[in-house]
């Protein structure tokens, strides 16, 4: 079995679904197809969800009804059959209803809007594996929401692997092709969930590793993972080959061609991961697997994430103590607050949170932190990674990377626990600039 999973950008058109069948045809043996919504699809059932939150119905049905006209319309382009868009038609129109339903109790909730979000990949799925089945002779449709099981987190579910295995075994006992749609699952209950977003990729790599899959393909609209941001450095350049610990710590600490989640359930099985291009099949990608760290050169890649909270701790107390770091870090486990980077000395911690936290729980965070400390939090941040296996024994990385970014105000600098990454703080605005030259310093000739 080989997965191959499609993002928005390769199922989004005709075209693309052209493209996609050919590459499904393409591979041999037996395959499961991972699509994502349809490109702007999300964007577009988020803009629903955020005017029903609103009151604003009206907007919301509006949206929806576009929806089910783009798919509709597709539908009608590819020649799939009355049947199927008859489904698709009631799938939106359901989906109209619900929301009038909410608006009517007046409750929108996490699990509503898992409800919403969920249906683009719901229409993507069973639109492409129409296509696939009348083209390539037979391809049976997978429902998410009966093979992902998850637990109730609302917006960002946690999977049960062993539940999800138990029947995706069964799905999958006989046939030789299968597509499902990405993102959405359910509960122990059947009540739709979704695993955040971007989790389209994960869910391949979950279905992949209780599979057992020989590969993973990650089919997208570029010739795999890059050296850096082609928008921000033009010279940037196709990646030929990622150990797991690079790429993992590249989706983490910002690139954008991986979700950062897609790894761990492939590394746990050991299964090679591709990253493809749909509109450059012959282009050969980037292979990501549990090899090849002897060949890997200082730095593979540079990262950026363009927004994030600094917090600065300075407390005496942490002098020579015991158990003042345990609190700190206590203290962000209570209110949820997932930690990025971190950088400590004898007085003081930094740390960096993701930028789109809910302010309220960083408020109480720092509250009851400045019951020890004095706490300052900086929003108008950013981080600049250097990622690859290079650094664990490469001398003068730091002198070449601050020599590269002279005249920069560099705020905290954090070596990663896996050491494959430097990390700085620098001003938001300065990032662009910075990842040039570091790119410039490590990744050109």
């Amino acid at each position: 079995m080989i997965v191959l999973k499609f993002g928005g950008t390769s199922v989004q058109d005709a075209p693309a679904l052209e493209r996609l069948t050919k590459i499904v045809a393409s591979r041999s043996g037996r395959r499961l197809v991972v699509v994502s919504a349809l490109s702007g699809v999300t964007d577009a059932l988020v803009r629903a969800a955020d005017s029903l939150a609103a009151g604003n119905l009206s907007q919301g049905l509006a949206e929806i009804e576009a929806l089910r006209n783009r798919h509709v319309s597709l539908g009608a382009e590819i020649g799939t059959p009355a049947q199927v868009q008859s489904d698709l038609a009631t799938l939106f129109s359901e989906l109209s209803t619900f929301l009038k339903a909410v608006e009517a109790v007046g409750e929108f909730t996490a699990r509503s809007r898992d409800r919403i979000l969920a249906t683009g990949e719901l229409a993507s799925s069973r639109l492409t594996a129409d296509l696939l089945a009348r083209q390539l002779g037979g391809c049976t449709w997978l429902d998410p929401r009966e093979i992902l099981k998850t637990d109730s987190t609302f917006g960002k579910a946690g999977i049960d692997f062993v539940a999800t295995e138990s029947v995706m075994r069964t799905k999958t006992s006989a046939g030789a092709l299968f597509l499902t749609g990405g993102y959405v699952g359910s509960n122990a209950a059947g009540i739709t969930t979704t695993l955040g977003r971007g989790g389209s990729d994960y869910s391949a790599s979950i279905l992949g590793s209780v599979l057992g899959a020989k590969a993973i393909e990650i089919w997208t609209d570029v010739d795999g993972i890059l050296t850096t941001d082609p928008r921000m450095v033009p010279q940037a350049r196709r990646i030929e080959r990622l150990h797991f610990d690079e790429a993992a710590e590249l989706a983490f600490f910002g690139a954008k061609v991986l979700h950062p989640d897609t790894i761990a359930p492939a590394v746990t099985k050991g299964i090679p991961v591709k990253v493809l291009n749909s509109r450059n099949p012959e282009s050969p990608g980037t292979e990501i697997s549990g090899t090849g760290e002897a060949a890997a050169s200082i730095v593979k890649a540079i990262a950026c994430k363009k927004r994030v909270t600094l917090v600065n701790i300075h407390s005496l107390r942490m002098l020579g103590a015991a158990g003042f770091l345990e609190n700190v870090f206590k203290t962000f486990a209570r209110q949820g607050i997932p930690v990025d980077l971190i950088s400590t000395s004898e007085v003081n911690v930094s740390v960096t949170l993701d930028p789109d936290l809910e302010s309220a729980r960083l408020d109480r965070a720092v509250e009851e932190l400045s019951q020890i400390a004095r706490v300052t939090v900086s929003r108008d941040k950013a981080s600049v990674s250097a990622v690859g296996y290079g650094l664990r024994s490469a001398a003068g990385v730091a002198t070449r990377a601050f020599r590269s970014l002279e005249g920069f105000h560099v705020s905290m600098v954090s070596m990663g626990a896996s050491e494959v990454n430097l990390s700085l703080v620098i001003e938001a605005d300065k990032v662009t600039e910075a990842v040039t030259r570091l790119h410039a310093e490590f990744c050109e000739d």
